[in-house]
């Protein structure tokens, strides 16, 4: 680095503290020979003396400017980077979901199997074989054989203990009490039974609809989650897209910025230069032809030079304010002619995200062949120009170096060079930024690999320089 006068320069701490930066986040790296800001390194000195570094105030300005769009651009990326994070998170748990069965699905079967068997196998009833018969006929025979035996006592007692009629007598209590069983108490116990048996049913019954109104609750839950997630999915790429177009407008900012401090740098260099001219011509006027004539030919000439400055400040300004205004009718006609096309509804949109998007992880379908059908469904109208947008912009996260061919007409299939003056007025007449028209232009990845302008600058994001 060439020497530079003490007196030509700066130091940096008071620059900085002249710049509203406090000395608690100014320090200096001895390993690097930076100085600086918040740790990071911003600014390198042209010397160092004394334990102060120093730097002409036009390199501080400049180095500062750098440092702060770095910083900008880096908390940027951050940001972009945490919303696309959060947002490949939802949805691959929107895509791919966690197989969670529903704890109430098998209780439900099981139940339904166990009412069914009840229903469609039922035995038929046998009364004889229950305790309740053994018992009654237990009691009905204890009852017939004590009636016998008063039978047959009071028919002792007359001296017939042994005739027929007290056998007769015998059959007949025994054939009551055999009669009383069939007709009595075996209808009572098939009855007993039946209803033990519908009673279990209607148990069973009712644990069903309570057991199926948890399940169904379950699965709305489930649904509620799912419909969540979804809403979530919409939220964070709005997001992601806000984030990314304000990233942009940013960083584009942030460059025009640093343009025109290196213009006005430039400008101030020239005029320190024509200042310089000024005073020579002017001490060579004073040695040649007098005070009075050098004063009269120096204002002259900056009249004239004031003149001029006026006229090309006017220039650029009306130049300036003519292209931001075509910039915004293209913009405003893309958008009204956007609006007019047709195409898919947002529900069907995510549907058609969401399937493209599985289609290319279950190997279905390669990212190329997804960006080639977007584009093929866009030119015959199944597709209005948001919808195409959209699904690129989603087929860009799952694939962002996507190399495929486009029908779009930016795209180039025979390579032409063309001037960098040539390609920047291809530029502005399309209504895209220069810069990074020019760079999709060369890049190995944009004109010549055959992705459309749009495309390329949404995969790749911008470019400076």
């Amino acid at each position: 680095m060439a020497s530079v006068p003490i007196t030509d320069m700066a130091g940096i701490r008071q620059q900085l503290n002249a710049m509203g930066i406090g000395n608690e986040r100014i320090g200096f790296d001895k390993n690097s020979g930076y100085v600086t800001i918040d740790g990071q390194a911003a600014i390198r000195p042209a010397k160092v003396e004394a334990g102060v570094s120093y730097a002409t105030p036009a390199d501080i300005r400049n180095q500062l400017n750098q440092f702060n769009f770095n910083q900008q651009l880096a908390n940027l990326q951050r940001q972009t980077q945490n919303y696309g994070q959060q947002l490949q998170n939802i949805e691959q748990q929107f895509l791919q979901p966690q197989q969670q069965t529903n704890p109430y699905d098998q209780q439900v079967q099981s139940l339904l199997q166990q009412i069914q068997q009840m229903t469609m196998n039922q035995q038929p009833i046998d009364p004889y074989s229950t305790p309740q018969w053994a018992a009654a006929q237990a009691q009905a025979q204890r009852g017939a054989q004590q009636a016998i035996r008063g039978a047959q006592e009071s028919l002792g007692g007359s001296g017939l203990a042994r005739s027929s009629l007290v056998t007769d007598r015998a059959q007949n209590i025994q054939n009551q009490a055999n009669e009383y069983l069939q007709t009595q108490v075996v209808p009572q116990i098939v009855q007993q039974i039946q209803a033990e048996r519908q009673q279990q049913l209607s148990g069973l019954y009712n644990l069903l609809g309570a057991l199926s109104g948890q399940q169904a609750l379950a699965d709305e839950r489930a649904r509620a989650e799912r419909n969540q997630l979804a809403d979530m999915l919409d939220y964070l790429s709005g997001r992601e897209t806000q984030q990314r177009e304000y990233a942009y407008r940013t960083i584009r900012d942030a460059v025009e910025d640093m343009r025109y401090d290196e213009r006005m740098a430039y400008q101030r260099e020239r005029d320190r230069i024509e200042d310089e001219r000024d005073k020579r011509n002017f001490d060579e006027d004073v040695r040649r032809f007098g005070l009075q004539y050098a004063l009269q030919q120096q204002q002259e000439r900056r009249l004239a030079a004031n003149a001029a400055a006026d006229q090309a400040l006017a220039r650029a300004r009306f130049e300036y304010q003519k292209e931001r205004d075509r910039i915004e009718d293209e913009r405003y006609e893309r958008e009204r002619l956007a609006k007019q096309q047709p195409g898919l509804s947002d529900e069907d949109l995510r549907l058609e995200a969401s399937e493209m998007i599985a289609a290319i992880r279950s190997g279905q379908l390669t990212p190329a062949q997804a960006l080639q059908q977007i584009n093929d469904d866009e030119a015959v109208g199944i597709y209005s120009a948001s919808n195409a947008n959209f699904l690129r912009d989603q087929l860009a996260r799952v694939a962002p170096t996507t190399p495929a061919t486009t029908n779009n007409t930016q795209s180039q299939s025979v390579p032409v060079d063309k001037s960098d003056k040539e390609i920047e007025a291809e530029a502005r007449r399309l209504g895209y930024p220069t810069l990074d028209y020019r760079s999709w232009y060369k890049s190995p990845n944009g004109r010549a690999a055959g992705i459309d302008f749009a495309t390329w600058q949404r995969l790749y994001g911008p470019r400076i320089g």
